[in-house]
């Protein structure tokens, strides 16, 4: 009894930062680039390398930075990422000078660079009956914080100014910063399996999660089009930017929402069943758009890719802790971190350059869901040889292909 109280508090304290740490990016996210162009006129140049900067210390530093994390402990890791998340957002408010600027974006990286691995490896090193749960739980947080955030940063900019989300943002982040100190005490610790070097060594040799990786890399081209495909259509269609920003609302609200009318049954699915289907579905999601040309249409496809999203998030993070088998846990998800570097980037690319080209045209739509096609098959492989050859990862993954989500 004693044991277990102290995992549920631990993974309140957990869903809960998740939900205040992404309330305060997402106050800050919408409205960070208009406040470098618009309020400071900063130059294109500049403004693109303050945001280029953090985007990518956040997906490029976690490869080591999940390592160091094991080593310090969960709980030091997210305090003093939380610390530099809200140094980073105080700098943006206080200083309007270039260099500073590029280094308030480092700080907002390099704090969700040790957050966010530190968070998904304490929730995997949960005990099995609890882990789906948490997991499951955390994609209600992010989509929670998400919604949250949005609302807060643009009613703070409608009552205020446009420095007033940074300075919310810093104050969430710091006050969870002193929470994770002064109440974490019960989050358990990394689990180091030997020197640094060691340890890099040891994921990067771990080749099914390297393919798993590879894999989910063709999830994250799709999974750009959230921001980039699918708000272009919508202004193409409308010649209106407020329902191109309808598209973010639509998908954090149906998340939280369809995730609510499904928990149960997820947590009961092993987790590359719910990849594989969550790659099918987002692929048709992306297929369906040029079916038909219409606003209200794209926001149906919104639903529908959304729904893909709720099977594959969550489950890519189960997986990777079982992947990690309690051995270096942040290490992987850091490197885990890598796979979304390389597939937003090229999606957000891939995106852009084809709606430029042929956005009149079907084309960019069936290019587009391409990766989902592929990363269907490559999943069920990788099922079926995880099935055949365990070597010794987790049952949970051998019998994915035996417990469907659909009867």
């Amino acid at each position: 009894m004693g044991p277990f109280h102290l995992f549920r508090s631990s993974i309140s304290l957990l869903l809960w930062s998740a939900l205040v740490l992404g309330a305060a990016k997402f106050s800050v996210t919408a409205f960070l680039a208009v406040y470098l162009s618009q309020i400071l006129r900063l130059p294109a140049w500049q403004t693109g390398t303050i945001l280029s900067t953090a985007l990518i210390v956040n997906y490029a530093l976690p490869a080591f930075s999940g390592a160091v994390t094991d080593r310090i402990g969960y709980r030091t890791a997210m305090a003093l990422g939380c610390g530099f998340i809200g140094a980073g957002y105080s700098l943006f408010a206080l200083s309007g000078i270039f260099p500073l600027l590029v280094l308030a974006a480092f700080f907002v990286g390099l704090g969700s660079a040790l957050f966010d691995p530190s968070l998904r490896a304490a929730l995997g090193h949960l005990p099995k009956a609890l882990r789906k749960r948490a997991f499951t739980g955390l994609n209600l947080a992010l989509n929670g914080g998400a919604v949250l955030g949005a609302g807060l940063g643009g009613g703070a900019v409608s009552l205020f100014n446009e420095k007033s989300p940074l300075i919310i943002g810093a104050l969430l982040s710091l006050a969870l910063a002193a929470s994770f100190l002064m109440l974490g005490t019960h989050l358990p610790g990394g689990s180091p399996s030997g020197r640094l070097r060691q340890t890099i060594r040891n994921v990067f040799s771990n080749r099914r999660f390297l393919r798993f990786s590879l894999t989910m890399s063709l999830y994250w081209m799709m999974y750009a089009q959230l921001t980039v495909a699918f708000p272009l259509q919508m202004f193409h269609l409308t010649r209106d930017s407020r329902w191109s920003g309808l598209i973010i609302l639509t998908n954090g609200l149906f998340a939280l929402l369809f995730m609510f009318l499904v928990r149960r049954r997820l947590e009961q699915t092993v987790s590359l069943e719910r990849i594989r289907i969550g790659f099918a579905i987002t692929a048709a999601g992306l297929a369906a758009v040029p079916l038909q040309a219409s606003a209200p249409w794209v926001i149906l496809c919104v639903l529908l890719f959304t729904i893909g999203e709720t099977f594959a998030l969550p489950g890519m993070d189960i997986a990777v802790a079982e992947f990690s088998r309690s051995r270096d846990t942040a290490a992987h998800y850091g490197v885990f971190e890598l796979s979304f570097a390389l597939g937003g980037s090229l999606g957000s690319y891939m995106g852009a350059v084809w709606m430029e080209r042929w956005g009149e045209t079907a084309w960019p739509w069936i290019l587009l869901s391409l990766p989902g096609i592929a990363g269907f098959f490559l999943m069920h492989y990788l099922v079926r040889d995880l099935r055949e050859n365990p070597g010794g990862q987790n049952l949970s993954l051998r019998a994915a292909t035996r417990r469907r989500f659909f009867p």
